[in-house]
């Protein structure tokens, strides 16, 4: 949690914060909407423009610090979404995809995670209402999400939708290096 003791205790043991995110919970699911028309499930010919799409839209020191987690993929926070029941999608147009959003599905809860470029985050909204429609199965699970700082504007498109915030975390890493011989 941002401004924790375990925060300080990090922070005096060499770790940077990388980024900070805000977290937010939605009990209660919009209304379905109509498939908005240029989102269609990722496929993995996708692979490709969604490692651009990181690329392009996320900070350098947060890329350095994913990909520590995960191998060479096109985008490591594909595969924090981990479980059988992930459903990915894209915005795609003729040059480049504009957005991908996912919603991994869990016994106690769905997690929603959003990237988009930065000209389209006012155009996101009906995307996002899609890609909630997926969590209605009948059952009150919550839907989280977190959106980091440098993703301005995503918290007020979710507090539209509903959502509620419920805390701050930051994200940080520790870069170790160790000299060998060659």
């Amino acid at each position: 949690d941002e401004g924790s003791p375990a925060e300080q205790v990090l922070r005096s043991s060499g770790y940077v914060v990388t980024t900070r995110h805000e977290l937010f919970r939605l009990h209660t699911v919009p209304e379905l909407a109509a498939y908005p028309r240029p989102l269609r499930p990722a496929l993995p010919q996708d692979d490709w423009a969604l490692g651009e799409l990181y690329r392009q839209v996320v900070p350098r020191a947060v890329q350095e610090a994913e990909t520590s987690f995960s191998h060479a993929c096109a985008s490591p926070r594909r595969y924090l979404l981990s479980g059988e029941h992930v459903r990915e999608y894209v915005w795609h147009d003729e040059e480049r995809v504009n957005a991908y959003l996912a919603v991994s599905l869990a016994p106690r809860g769905c997690w929603l995670e959003i990237l988009v470029q930065p000209e389209y985050r006012a155009d996101i909204m009906p995307h996002i209402r899609q890609v909630l429609s997926d969590c209605q199965d009948g059952s009150e699970r919550p839907i989280y999400c977190a959106v980091p700082d440098y993703a301005v504007g995503l918290g007020w498109l979710l507090r539209t939708l509903g959502f509620e915030a419920i805390g701050r975390q930051a994200h940080m890493v520790m870069h170790v290096a160790s000299r060998v011989p060659v």
